[in-house]
Parts: structure tokens; C-alpha cells; sequence
């Protein structure tokens, strides 16, 4: 586990708002607040959606709304003049993405259920901490190590300055 501050938080929100940087990510939850403090849960409510929509629209399979869908709602809910007081978002890696990135690597990432980067802005700072989500105890910390350098290449390949403060 990594925490990274990043140095120039307009233009990542910039990047995380109005582009699809991050939309491969998909949303587990977050909180933010601004006027009112709004509470999100990613987990998809697939009683929402009809069979045909939900392999129409690549949600079959996921437990958790892909941040393409909720990132216009999240746009609206923070621009303006004034900056949110506090959020939190914690994105998890898509399964693609998992299979995309880690397909070559060691049996311990099968006790991986998912990793995890956390987006936290207080005090008028940003940060990205990273984590990983087992499936069983595991002594080998290699998925996280590899996830950490994924994340800090991740933010190098898209110009997002940072500082790694843990």
C-alpha cells in the first residue's frame, strides 16, 4: 500500500471528471460533501435492470456500477465556484483490466478479489492510496508491491503529478 499526494488537484479532478481516464475503474463507494454530504454505494442494483440491459450496457457479471456511468452525476455534483468540503471514492480494478494487467504473475494473485485505489480530498489535499482485497490471509505481499508500481506508472504515462508520502 502506497499513498501518493497529488501535486496539481485541477487538473487531476480535470482528468477524473471530464475525461475517460478513469472509466475502466468501477465505482465500490464514496461520500462526499459539499452542501448536503451524499453517501454512494457502487454495488450495481441489478433488479434495476432487465436481463437484455444489463448485457446490452456490459454490466452482466459486475458488482459494481463502472465509473463511466456515474461520473456526469458526480461532475454536476462538484463543479462550481466552490470546492466540496470532503470526499472519498475507492474505484476498484475491473475484471478486464485485472486479467489485462496481472495475467503473467504468481498463484498468490488468486486469492485476490479485487485491487483497490482511494481517492481523498481534506484539508484542501489530495490523495490516492492504493489496496488490495484478499480472498484468504496471504504472506505474499508480491500483488500489492505489483499494483503499487502499476498505479505509480498509471499516473506518470497521464501526467498526474505526485508525491509518495507513505
Amino acid at each position: 500500500m502506497i499513498t501518493l499526494q497529488i501535486m496539481d488537484i485541477g487538473t487531476f479532478m480535470t482528468k477524473l471528471l471530464c475525461s475517460e481516464l478513469f472509466d475502466s475503474f468501477q465505482f465500490l463507494e464514496g461520500t462526499l460533501q459539499n452542501r448536503i454530504t451524499y453517501t454512494f454505494d457502487g454495488h450495481l442494483v441489478k433488479d434495476f435492470y432487465s436481463q437484455d440491459e444489463l448485457e446490452t450496457e456490459g454490466l452482466a457479471g459486475l458488482p459494481y456500477l463502472p465509473f463511466s456511468m456515474l461520473r456526469p452525476t458526480l461532475f454536476d455534483l462538484i463543479k462550481g465556484k466552490r470546492t466540496p468540503g470532503y470526499f472519498k471514492f475507492t474505484f476498484f480494478l475491473s475484471p478486464n483490466d485485472f486479467l489485462q494487467l496481472f495475467s503473467t504473475v504468481s498463484d498468490s494473485f488468486d486469492k485476490i478479489h479485487g485491487f483497490l485505489l482511494n481517492l481523498k480530498f481534506q484539508n484542501k489535499e489530495l490523495t490516492a492510496t492504493t489496496g488490495v482485497s484478499y480472498q484468504d490471509f496471504s504472506l505474499d505481499k508480491s500483488p500489492e508491491f505489483e499494483w503499487d508500481n502499476e498505479i505509480r506508472q498509471f499516473f506518470k504515462n497521464y501526467a498526474i503529478a505526485f508525491t509518495e508520502i507513505s
